[in-house]
C-alpha cells in the first residue's frame, strides 16, 4: 500500500524541500518508518508579557514555539501535528498544512491551558511531515 507520506532521510528532502534549520543545541528524532521527524519545544510565547518563557500557567493562552524554522519549497506540503500529549493539560490548535513557498516561519501553534505546564513536561513540541 502507498502512502502520501514522504520518507524524509532520502535525498536533500529537509534542508532543501522543508527547508528545516534547527535553533543550535536542539536536534530533532526520526520516526521509525521515517515518515516525520519531532521537534522539541524551545519555549511558550506569551503575548501579554512580549517574550519567550519556560512555563505556562492556568488559563494562559500562548503559542508553543518548536526549535526551528522551515522554508516550504518546491511541489511539496508540510504537515504540522502538535504533540497530542498536550492535550492533558489545555486545548491545542489542531493539524495544519504549510504550502510551498510560503516563506521562512516557525511552525508553532496556539494553546490554551488548563493546568500548568513546563517544557520538561512535553517529549517534542511538533511532528512535521512531508506530502507529495
Amino acid at each position: 500500500m502507498d502512502s502520501s507520506f514522504l520518507n524524509l532521510v532520502r535525498g536533500n528532502r529537509l534542508s532543501s524541500y522543508m527547508g528545516l534549520v534547527m535553533e543550535p543545541e536542539h536536534g530533532f528524532s526520526y520516526a521509525k518508518d521515517y515518515t516525520y521527524i519531532e521537534i522539541p519545544v524551545l519555549g511558550f510565547w506569551n503575548q501579554a508579557e512580549e517574550k519567550l518563557v519556560d512555563k505556562v500557567l492556568r488559563n494562559q493562552y500562548v503559542r508553543v514555539i518548536p526549535a526551528c524554522s522551515i522554508d516550504c519549497r518546491g511541489s511539496y506540503k508540510i504537515q504540522v501535528e502538535p504533540n497530542p500529549a498536550i492535550a492533558e493539560y489545555g486545548l491545542a490548535q489542531g493539524t495544519y498544512y504549510v504550502s510551498p513557498d510560503s516563506g521562512k516561519q516557525t511552525p508553532g501553534f496556539y494553546f490554551h491551558a488548563r493546568k500548568d505546564l513546563e517544557i520538561a513536561d512535553l517529549p517534542f513540541a511538533v511532528r512535521l511531515y512531508m506530502r507529495g
